[in-house]
């Protein structure tokens, strides 16, 4: 199982923020893929959609506590993907996933799908930045079947 986590922070004050784009990145994808029925996963303080061997998880904490929605559960899957737009290897969840990866030893394999703040600076464009570092839909699709 491979659980595929985009970040965000709840609150319609946020839903058009840079900081949505994980959840953003997760409903374009199950719509592409043709379902759009996510349900409330308590367990996980979550909303998730299941397709076969992936689960799609939208944290329902605010970006620097949305580690805590999925600590307990890492230990049903094989690989984690995590999706945020900035702060990649910089302290974002990708940094937060890999550390209790490491701290309880487990056999997960993470993969990290963004890019790091400082590029939108020196290359502009968002659209363009997503299409070069993989966070265009065509791109995460792509990702999201070689895992099933």
């Amino acid at each position: 199982m491979t659980i595929f986590v985009g970040l965000g922070n709840p609150g319609e004050k946020y839903s058009h923020s840079r900081h949505n784009t994980g959840w953003r990145t997760l409903d374009a994808l199950a719509k592409a893929l043709g379902t759009e029925d996510w349900k409330k996963e308590k367990s996980l303080n979550a909303e998730t959609l299941q397709m076969g061997k992936t689960v799609l998880a939208k944290p329902q904490t605010f970006m620097n506590l949305s580690g805590n929605a999925v600590k307990e559960t890492l230990k049903k899957y094989d690989s984690v993907i995590t999706v945020e737009e900035a702060f990649l290897n910089n302290g974002g969840l990708d940094g937060l996933i890999l550390k209790i990866i490491r701290d309880n030893r487990l056999n997960i394999r993470l993969q990290s799908l963004g890019f790091n703040d400082k590029y939108i600076f020196e290359l502009g464009d968002r659209n363009h930045l997503h299409k070069l570092n993989n966070l265009d839909e065509e791109s995460i699709i792509k990702t999201v079947k070689s895992v099933n």
